[in-house]
């Protein structure tokens, strides 16, 4: 799907462009009256291939959420912990480690193949699986405070990990509202819980660095 989707805007953009210019508008081998009758089919032509773009483009981001979705309900619906009544935070587990992992091979599929689509990509995922987080944290009826706190900072690793594809319109807005929907279930101070997701993070923040290095911004070292 990618080196479809690779060709399709390479054509669209590039060789249809290149064709037009050398062949028709500059070589003189058309004569002008027959110009604007092209310039239509060439219009048509571009059309077609946005479609095909647009197509191929779903058509992956959707194999890709199927593929997230499954990983988010395995963590929080299917991995055999009660969240009434968990009573320790484990700090960042495997299933959110394996959730991030899915977006470095993503990105790698989509750098090597449709680059100049990496960022689209990254940033429709980013908002489907922010909106499937969501809709599965609301599923869970009750939480004790150290539940909510474990969901809370895999949400929040998350979060930060992927910041660059954050939307401010969309993405942002909805980890926004699963946050908000845990902290109901943390009868502490918003300073306190802020310490402990930063001592339950910790190690993990330092020891992904390599891991999680491709989702960084430009110039970021740290």
């Amino acid at each position: 799907l990618l080196y479809v989707l690779g060709n399709t805007i390479y054509t669209k953009d590039t060789i249809l462009e290149k064709i037009w210019t050398k062949y028709l508008k500059k070589s003189g081998i058309i004569g002008i009256e027959y110009k604007a009758v092209l310039g239509v089919s060439k219009n048509e032509l571009i059309e077609l291939y946005t479609s095909l773009e647009e197509l191929v483009f779903h058509k992956y981001v959707r194999c890709k959420t199927l593929l997230l979705n499954r990983v988010i309900d395995n963590s929080l619906l299917c991995d055999g912990i009660n969240w009434e009544t968990m009573s320790e935070v484990k700090g960042i587990r495997n299933h959110c480690l394996q959730l991030l992992l899915h977006f470095v091979f993503i990105h790698n599929e989509v750098y090597n193949s449709s680059k100049q689509e990496l960022d689209n990509v990254l940033i429709s995922l980013l908002e489907k699986v922010s909106d499937h987080l969501l809709c599965t944290v609301k599923q869970i009826d009750s939480f004790s405070p150290s539940g909510a706190l474990q969901i809370l900072i895999e949400i929040d690793f998350i979060k930060s990990t992927l910041s660059k594809y954050l939307q401010p319109d969309g993405s942002e807005i909805v980890f926004k509202q699963i946050q908000q929907l845990l902290y109901q279930w943390i009868d502490q101070d918003p300073e306190i819980i802020q310490q402990r997701k930063q001592q339950l993070t910790l190690h993990t923040q330092q020891s992904t660095i390599v891991m999680f290095s491709c989702f960084r911004f430009k110039g970021n070292i740290a």
